[in-house]
């Protein structure tokens, strides 16, 4: 009699999962079209990318409160003050969901050159001041370092995944 609980148990978390995910598919597409009009809206008034990255912050907050994440901080008042240099392992898509939302400072990251050309998010990311990054190109790499430091002279602090890409299963990289 268990088994066939466990089996019913089963079906309806598979049912709440699919619903779930299409729940965050939505809200992802229509949060991130939503965002990139601000975005564009805002480009005349922006400095640096500074508006449009609050409005990412935003995004991201919104990401984890439809995914139901909740994410808890230790240490955030240990940050040094001015522009510092953030890296992080890159284990999930969430990784970026949760820095974006949590890192309570103004910071532009490498992000692979591909994914400013998808329509809208690649936009934004741009008139965010986020780097683009060549990963198959060494010349083109260095551009973006340049461009990296030459944003940290500004004052912005700067991310990097120093393994350049997400980990399929968890493992870190060496």
């Amino acid at each position: 009699m268990g088994d066939r609980n466990e089996g019913k148990d089963k079906k309806i978390l598979k049912k709440f999962s699919l619903w779930r995910v299409l729940w965050i598919w939505t809200f992802i597409f229509f949060s991130t079209t939503a965002l990139s009009f601000l975005s564009f809206l805002s480009f005349p008034f922006r400095k640096k990318g500074d508006l449009i990255h609050l409005y990412a912050r935003l995004w991201a907050k919104g990401i984890l409160w439809a995914s139901g994440i909740k994410v808890k901080v230790k240490g955030i008042e240990n940050l040094p003050k001015g522009p510092v240099i953030f890296m992080s392992n890159h284990q999930s898509a969430y990784d970026i969901f949760v820095l974006l939302a949590h890192l309570p400072v103004q910071f532009r990251w490498f992000a692979k050159k591909s994914l400013f050309q998808i329509p809208f998010m690649g936009w934004a990311m741009s008139l965010a001041g986020y780097i683009p990054v060549e990963r198959d190109q060494i010349s083109g790499a260095f551009r973006s370092f340049k461009e990296a430091f030459k944003r940290f002279r500004e004052g912005k602090a700067l991310l990097i995944f120093p393994e350049g890409t997400r980990s399929q299963d968890g493992t870190i990289k060496p």
